[in-house]
């Protein structure tokens, strides 16, 4: 994950980005985990769980994978507490890399991921990327430093974050992956895609809300003042704008702005 939302944000709002690829949520969710969690390493239900903790530095991006649960802190203690069973510690990856962390495993795993559980605490982070069944969790009223987040989700990952406060926020889910969030925020703009879902609630100035492919957005519980709303290839958006520049809809997409 390289943030691709935000230094691109100009671009969502100029045009809606669609993935080619169309399938069912419930079974993009299912082959994501059957992917992550069969045929692999089996922990012993009586591993001792034990914590390491690993220093971070400059981090501004957080990634995760292989359906790991991430949660966010703010925090100036620049680290990442990792609890997990003995017998899996050590198969849990993180990479640090031009401002980015990442959470993996460097092995499938068929059980113990339950008992793992990873905390991030810095001071600044302005991107989130979960993906493949893992799923992330903010700080309720979060405030990126910047006023800029981006939120990515995909392959049957999770995402959510209540009462968060920015400028800028772009929001992408494909392959199944839900984000559920309530925000408070000048632009923002969700694509949806291949079965995917982005429910929104809050308050926007402005919105740019795209689906295609199946996807969804529930964005009638964002109160926006103006925007636009398109969807395509039975991709379905619900919203609230109060003075649309375009409503869209074509090859069996659905849009209803319930003003």
């Amino acid at each position: 994950m390289k943030s691709q939302l935000i230094p691109s944000l100009a671009l969502l709002f100029a045009s809606a980005a669609a993935l080619s690829s169309c399938g069912n949520a419930g079974s993009v969710i299912a082959n994501a985990a059957n992917k992550m969690f069969s045929k692999g390493f089996v922990s012993n239900p009586d591993s001792k769980l034990i914590s390491k903790t690993i220093a971070l530095s400059d981090i501004r991006e957080l990634s995760s994978s292989a359906g790991l649960k991430v949660t966010y802190v703010v925090g100036e203690s620049n680290e990442a507490v990792i609890t997990a069973p003995a017998d899996l510690m050590e198969k849990i990856k993180v990479d640090q890399s031009n401002g980015e962390v990442s959470f993996v495993y460097t092995e499938n795993i068929s059980s113990g991921n339950d008992r793992v559980s990873i905390t991030v605490t810095t001071p600044v982070m302005t991107a989130f990327d979960a993906s493949s069944a893992s799923t992330i969790s903010l700080p309720d009223g979060f405030t990126p430093v910047g006023g800029e987040l981006s939120l990515q989700a995909s392959s049957g990952a999770s995402l959510s974050g209540k009462g968060i406060n920015a400028t800028l926020i772009g929001i992408e889910s494909s392959s199944g992956a839900s984000i559920n969030v309530s925000v408070n925020a000048e632009s923002v703009a969700c694509d949806s895609s291949s079965g995917s879902s982005i429910s929104i609630s809050g308050k926007a100035t402005s919105v740019k809300f795209s689906s295609s492919s199946g996807g969804s957005i529930w964005g009638a519980k964002l109160n926006a003042s103006t925007g636009s709303a398109q969807a395509s290839s039975g991709g379905s958006v619900g919203c609230a704008i109060q003075s649309p520049t375009l409503i869209k809809e074509t090859s069996g997409g659905s849009v209803h702005n319930e003003i």
